[in-house]
Order: structure tokens, then C-alpha cells, then sequence
């Protein structure tokens, strides 16, 4: 008996042999000189054999929801160390979700993979009125101590309250500084360091220091009208008296009344 090489251990006969076309094709076929009376009979390393194996793979791969194991009620997700899906058991119960380590009540499938001394678990639940939820968790390396469940995020998700939504922000900004009674109003910050609306000062007011360059009360205080009006420092040049000036007295440009 010889062998053709390569990688597939193939059997033929020696050249040695008598030649016979039907042994040899039985030989290189099914690795045997006669038909196999079953498939269980096939040499593994024939070509009959690899045929079959592929055969295999191909119906296990289209057979694969009927190799789907079912979880029983006795089956904690926790004790779980081997690569497999599961069917989950349906309708769990509260009390089952925490005693089995279940992630929601909804019923779905447990995917679990082991690699590297470490598990990994995926449950994705049925739809059940609304959209597929998919949780996950895995094991610290090399240990069986479990991380919590995550949730992965979908539309209409919520976070347990960790953080704020939109119309709770909006809502918070509405009592703030977006009321109806800070409407045109400025802005300002109260003793916390919070923005609130001023209760006096309107949007108006504040357009009014547009093209201001320097301090307005310095402005007032330094104001001159220049030769506009007499100033206090100036001699005076209106008099009110009794009788008439004398020429010696009065100059030009002065107003008196007697």
C-alpha cells in the first residue's frame, strides 16, 4: 500500500502491484479495497472521508438552532464555562433573575465564549413590545469573580438615573434663565454663583453702554462743558444793586440791574 503525499494522507496501490483500476479508485476513495458498508466504515483520511467531514460541518452550521442548549432553573449563568448558546428559560421571575444572575426578566439567548482562562457572556433578550436589549459581563482574567451586567445603549434608553435627559435639562434651564419672566432681561450672577435673570436691568438698558470705552462714573465726575456755562472760578459779570454804576465801574459785556 502506498501513499500519494501532500497533505491529504491519500492511499494507492505500489506500483508493484498488479493493476487493478477498481482497487486502486476504492483505495484513493474510500481508503479501503472494498465499498464501505456504512459511512461510520470510511477511512477518515480518504477522500470519501474528507468529503463526509465537510458534509458534517456544513449540516451542523444549517443545524445550529437545534444545537441551541436549553438553561434549566437549576442553572446558574455564574457556573457557566464552556463555549455554547443557550436558550434562556422563559418567563423568569424577579426572584430568578437575581438567584440565577440574569440580567433582565426578558427571556432571550446566553452566547458564552472561554478563552484565555477568561469568560465571556452576551444575553440578548426577545422583543417583547419594544426593541432587543443586549447586555454583557465577563470574568477578571484567569479568575471566575464576574463583572457586572452593561447594557448596550439603544434608542429610549435609560441610564438608571446617571445622567440627565433632554427634556429634564431643558426643563432645568426653563426654571433658570428661560422663563417667561426673564424675557428681556440681563443677566447676571446671585450670591451661589448661578445665572439669573436681573429683576430690574432690561436688554435695553445694557444696549446703552454700546461704544463705551471708559468708566461712565469717571466720565460724570471729570465732565467739563468747557465755555459753555459760567463757571464758579469766573469774576462775575452780572450785578444787582441799588443805583447806577458809575462809568469808572461798569466795563463792556456787563449786565446790571438797579
Amino acid at each position: 500500500m502506498a501513499n500519494l503525499g501532500g497533505p491529504f494522507p491519500t492511499p494507492a496501490p505500489e506500483y508493484t502491484e498488479a493493476a487493478d483500476i477498481l482497487r486502486a479508485l476504492r483505495l484513493y476513495h474510500y481508503g479501503t479495497e472494498s465499498i464501505p458498508s456504512s459511512e461510520a466504515d470510511i477511512d477518515p483520511a480518504s477522500v470519501a472521508g474528507y468529503i463526509k467531514n465537510v458534509l458534517d460541518r456544513i449540516d451542523s452550521v444549517e443545524q445550529g438552532v437545534a444545537a441551541i442548549s436549553n438553561l434549566t432553573e437549576a442553572t446558574n449563568l455564574n457556573d457557566i464555562a464552556e463555549t455554547k448558546v443557550f436558550h434562556a428559560i422563559p418567563n423568569i421571575t424577579t426572584q430568578q433573575q437575581s438567584a440565577l444572575s440574569y440580567p433582565t426578566t426578558t427571556t432571550g439567548i446566553l452566547i458564552s465564549y472561554v478563552a484565555n482562562s477568561t469568560r465571556y457572556q452576551f444575553y440578548q433578550t426577545a422583543a417583547s413590545g419594544t426593541a432587543a436589549e443586549i447586555y454583557f459581563r465577563a470574568t477578571a482574567y484567569g479568575t471566575s469573580t464576574w463583572s457586572n451586567w452593561g447594557q448596550i445603549s439603544k434608542a429610549g434608553h435609560t441610564h438608571n438615573n446617571l445622567y440627565y435627559t433632554i427634556n429634564q435639562i431643558n426643563a432645568k434651564l426653563d426654571s433658570t434663565i428661560g422663563s417667561a419672566t426673564a424675557a428681556s432681561k440681563a443677566l447676571i450672577t446671585d450670591s451661589n454663583g448661578k445665572v439669573t435673570p436681573s429683576s430690574t436691568v432690561t436688554s435695553t438698558q445694557v444696549g446703552y453702554l454700546s461704544g463705551v470705552t471708559s468708566s461712565i462714573q469717571n466720565q460724570i465726575n471729570n465732565h467739563d462743558h468747557n465755555d459753555l456755562y459760567h463757571q464758579k472760578t469766573e469774576t462775575a459779570r452780572v450785578f444787582v444793586q441799588s443805583s447806577q454804576p458809575s462809568s469808572s465801574v461798569a466795563a463792556v459785556g456787563d449786565l446790571w440791574i438797579y
